[in-house]
């Protein structure tokens, strides 16, 4: 059965998971030509955040992890996450006029592509099939 819904849409890989990639990769290749990476930049940020909010359980576990419950795995959650929120700030502070926030918006966004790297691997079944489900127009209920 075919079921066609909000909540659906909202854990679409092809609303949330691949665009999170495919800014990330462009913010690389923009990083010469500042206009363009700044939208870029504050673009990634946004898909991040709602690519957070689609999930929503991912805060009570982020949370437990906190506590003991399955630390080793959510630790590359929480780099990715004060990595992207540090990467942001210090983007925005740069792009402001101080120069001196380029080594931490630097080392903080090769924290964040380390930390993508590491929850693409972590979770790579899961996102293909996702991925592979939105493609062939079969959603589950």
């Amino acid at each position: 059965m075919i079921r066609r819904d909000r909540s659906v849409w909202r854990r679409s890989g092809l609303l949330t998971d691949l665009p999170v990639a495919v800014l990330f990769v462009v913010g690389w290749i923009t990083i010469l030509w500042a206009p363009s990476h700044i939208v870029i930049g504050l673009l990634f940020a946004g898909i991040v955040a709602l690519h957070l909010l689609s999930r929503p359980r991912i805060w009570v576990r982020m949370r437990q992890s906190l506590r003991g419950h399955g630390r080793a795995h959510w630790v590359v959650n929480w780099i990715a996450l004060v990595a992207a929120v540090v990467m942001t700030v210090s983007g925005i502070v740069q792009w402001a006029g101080d120069a001196g926030m380029r080594p931490v918006h630097s080392t903080s966004s090769y924290l964040v592509l380390l930390a993508i790297g590491v929850h693409v691997w972590q979770r790579w079944r899961p996102l293909v099939a996702r991925l592979r489900r939105r493609r062939r127009g079969y959603v589950p209920t």
